[in-house]
């Protein structure tokens, strides 16, 4: 397989399946590799080792796109959607593989950013926020099967989030 970015990123896309991941798997392997500063080449090969079941590989390929977008922003450059996604399949990971601890800890993660990050953000990256935050709340939950914190939770409506109707966003 070339070292080509680009095309380990397409590869990727194209095998994001669980019946046809297996394909991906060496591109996934080698993308974190070809462009291992940039958050979402660390984030895509999660995409096929979550169809696959690979959960540490998920786990360590997401936290690693997480700190990737959050050195990005360190430097004045944009990347809180990348790190909310990254977080988002990290937390999933955990929960797969029964590490709710973990798990636990990257929503918390989730919610401080989203506690701060609403306030002084618009449009789309605020619907980012909104939508990673009540996910992350929501599949702790629901993936333990945790049908008492579930019933805790409440429906974030779109007007209750500064930012999010801002420049005709999607509600």
């Amino acid at each position: 397989l070339p070292s080509h970015p680009g095309l380990a990123h397409y590869i990727i896309h194209t095998y994001d399946s669980p019946a046809l991941a297996e394909r991906g798997l060496d591109a996934a392997r080698r993308y974190a590799k070809i462009a291992s500063s940039a958050s979402h080449a660390l984030h895509m090969p999660s995409h096929i080792f979550t169809r696959l079941g690979l959960w540490q590989e998920s786990l360590e390929s997401n936290l690693a796109a997480a700190q990737a977008a959050s050195e990005a922003m360190a430097r004045g450059q944009q990347g809180r959607s990348n790190q909310l996604h990254a977080l988002d399949y990290a937390e999933y990971a955990a929960l797969q593989s029964g590490r709710d601890a973990e798990a636990a800890s990257v929503a918390e993660e989730i919610r401080q950013i989203a506690s701060t990050a609403h306030q002084q953000s618009e449009g789309e990256e605020a619907h980012d926020i909104a939508f990673g935050h009540a996910l992350t709340l929501s599949r702790y939950a629901l993936e333990r099967r945790d049908w008492k914190e579930a019933a805790t939770l409440s429906v974030l409506k779109p007007e209750s989030i500064p930012g999010l109707l801002a420049h005709g966003t999607r509600a």
